[in-house]
């Protein structure tokens, strides 16, 4: 019988199979380090800053001064910035065993945390304020009840109407379920601008609505606009002042009636890429007076006073570009002009007291009519 130094089978097997567990374990650890060293030169992860139920968008006017305005008062506060923390834990776990007798199990656990500081921007605080409007109600979520006895009561804060697929008794209720000193939301609007206001260089390729004016026979935007016509301009805008109000009016129409919208918006606000302003917008501001049925008009007295002095201190050129003429009395001769214009001449000529009608009456919204403090118009 031939002595031997070889190990029993069995203890040979779980050897093996205890360098098997052991190498596993390595190798599932090894691979968990490496995914998380990867993470970390990533940067982690942080929350989105976007809360929107929109794309990002292009604004066309923003006023983050009442923007910020609101949202204070609705948060108790803003913060000038805020700390975002991010952390990511992992807990990875790993045995082998053979039979009873032999058993190896490790563990590898991780965490990461990251951390980012920041500051908010305008377009930021629009988009939480509108998702805190949105919560509290929106005809778009279904959410919201107009069964309150007065509309501040209501849980509705932000109404929606569409220009397009919504007819004029929907736009009604849905306005009188919102309801004063609330707030809607317009979208797929249409923007115009009354002629004199539309000659200010900012806002040229807006969509124009004239009233009693005349078209002007050299578009203000024309590359040949006569020299004289330029320096008129010019000086019509330095007597507007820096920041003029510019009174923008959208229509809701369908059938026979039409919901007016008068969006009074600071020029200093509205954006330089003038082509936004001839497209379809969205809208959305506080609704500071409403009229859906009696007949009390509402007429804009800020544009009258601004424009109304501004165009009757205007260069001839561009009063005769727009229509009007200037007299210092109402003489032989401007009765000769005013008779010159009823046969069809090509000078229209107009009294001073005719020219503040005309700017109000192109500014005097009749019921139904909505006056909306814009706080964003974007696309």
């Amino acid at each position: 019988m031939q002595a031997g130094t070889s190990e029993p089978r069995g203890d040979r097997l779980c050897k093996v199979l205890k360098a098997g567990g052991v190498l596993l374990i390595v190798f599932v650890v090894s691979l968990a380090t490496i995914e998380l060293v990867q993470l970390a030169k990533s940067g982690g992860a942080t929350e989105p800053l976007q809360r929107s139920d929109t794309p990002p968008a292009e604004y066309i006017y923003l006023d983050a001064a009442r923007v910020s305005a609101y949202l204070g008062q609705a948060e108790g506060g803003l913060p000038s910035s805020e700390k975002r923390t991010k952390e990511l834990a992992r807990s990875i776990q790993a045995s082998l065993s053979a039979g009873t007798s032999a058993q190896i199990g490790g563990s590898q656990q991780s965490r990461l945390t990251t951390e980012a500081t920041v500051s908010p921007t305008a377009a930021d605080l629009f988009d939480t304020f509108l998702a805190l409007m949105r919560g509290r109600g929106e005809a778009l979520t279904g959410r919201g009840s107009c069964n309150v006895p007065h509309p501040l009561e209501s849980d509705r804060w932000l109404g929606s109407v569409d220009a397009f697929l919504i007819n004029t008794r929907d736009i009604a209720a849905e306005l009188r379920c919102v309801g004063e000193g609330n707030f809607v939301r317009l979208y797929n609007a249409h923007l115009f601008l009354p002629v004199y206001a539309a000659a200010l260089p900012t806002v040229r390729n807006a969509s124009v609505f004239r009233g009693s004016f005349r078209t002007p026979a050299v578009p203000f935007t024309a590359p040949t606009l006569p020299r004289s016509l330029r320096h008129a301009v010019a000086r019509y805008e330095r007597n507007l002042g820096p920041n003029p109000r510019l009174p923008f009016v959208l229509s809701v129409r369908q059938g026979r009636r039409t919901v007016k919208f008068l969006v009074p918006m600071r020029l200093a606000g509205l954006t330089h890429e003038q082509s936004l302003l001839s497209g379809n917008v969205t809208v959305v501001g506080k609704i500071v007076d409403m009229n859906l049925g009696n007949p009390r008009a509402y007429v804009d007295q800020p544009t009258v006073t601004a424009f109304g002095h501004a165009v009757l201190n205007a260069d001839p050129a561009l009063r005769r570009e727009l229509g009007v003429c200037k007299y210092r009395s109402p003489g032989r001769r401007a009765r000769a002009k005013l008779r010159s214009a009823r046969s069809g001449g090509r000078r229209r000529c107009s009294t001073e007291k005719r020219t503040i009608d005309e700017i109000a009456q192109s500014v005097t919204l009749k019921p139904p009519f909505v006056v909306l403090l814009p706080l964003a118009v974007y696309q």
